[in-house]
């Protein structure tokens, strides 16, 4: 199996974006239901404009680490001096229970990607903050790397 990451939106209130999360490298993967807003998933995508700008650049992005909900983070970067470009992945979820303990499954991974996916991405993850909810998804594919 290829590696991936997909996001979609699929419910919001005023001030809040619910996404899903989907995520694997081929023998990890991660899914979870997280919450964002849609300016934030703006900014993630133009913080990737033209990414990389130099072999020293770092794009990271969190949802926000806590331990009573579920969330992801990504750092892109470059892993070599040739510009190989990779993505590390951290997807945590968590499950809430009123009466017990809740439980937490999270997954960190890394996934090498192409620029091209990278613009792909930008432009998807644009539209998700300004479309209706599921009507259009961000994905990134592995490169063959």
């Amino acid at each position: 199996m290829k590696g991936f990451l997909k996001i979609e939106s699929i419910w919001e209130d005023d001030s809040l974006l619910e996404i899903k999360v989907v995520a694997s490298n081929g023998k990890f993967s991660g899914e979870a239901e997280c919450y964002t807003n849609r300016t934030t998933i703006a900014e993630l995508g133009n913080s990737l404009i033209d990414f990389p700008n130099s072999l020293e650049t770092i794009v990271e992005f969190t949802t926000g680490e806590r331990d009573d909900l579920s969330f992801f983070s990504l750092k892109f970067y470059c892993g070599d001096g040739s510009g190989h470009i990779y993505m590390k992945v951290k997807i945590c979820h968590n499950e809430g229970y009123s009466n017990k303990k809740g439980e937490q499954f999270s997954s960190v991974f890394e996934i090498p990607v192409e620029p091209s996916q990278i613009d792909k991405f930008v432009k998807s993850l644009n539209r998700i903050a300004i479309e209706e909810l599921g009507s259009v998804s961000a994905e990134i594919r592995a490169s063959n790397s």
